[in-house]
């Protein structure tokens, strides 16, 4: 069975669902992963053996909850890779 690893946090850096689905690409097809497109409800794409999985649940008019979840060989630094490099861009609430 796969590893499953996920991770989230809070932001206020984003106008709304489309930029930071838009962000999310961004920081996807920059840590090499393929197939990367927005859909719905998520951002997705993936590598031979790791997919990944990143969404966003707005809690008002500006703050939202990211998760990124990733699952296969390289779940683990997927998340914390892509975590890391949000974290370069928009600013994350802590705690």
């Amino acid at each position: 069975m796969p590893n499953l690893h996920w991770n989230s946090y809070t932001t206020t850096a984003f106008r709304g669902k489309q930029e930071a689905f838009g962000k999310a690409k961004q920081i996807m097809l920059e840590m090499k992963l393929q197939n990367v497109r927005i859909n719905e409800w998520d951002v997705n794409g993936g590598t031979s053996d790791t997919f990944m999985a990143v969404t966003f649940i707005q809690l008002d008019s500006k703050r939202f909850v990211a998760m990124a979840m990733s699952s296969g060989t390289a779940a683990n630094s997927s998340v914390n890779d892509f975590i890391e490099r949000i974290k370069k861009i928009v600013r994350i609430d802590e705690g």
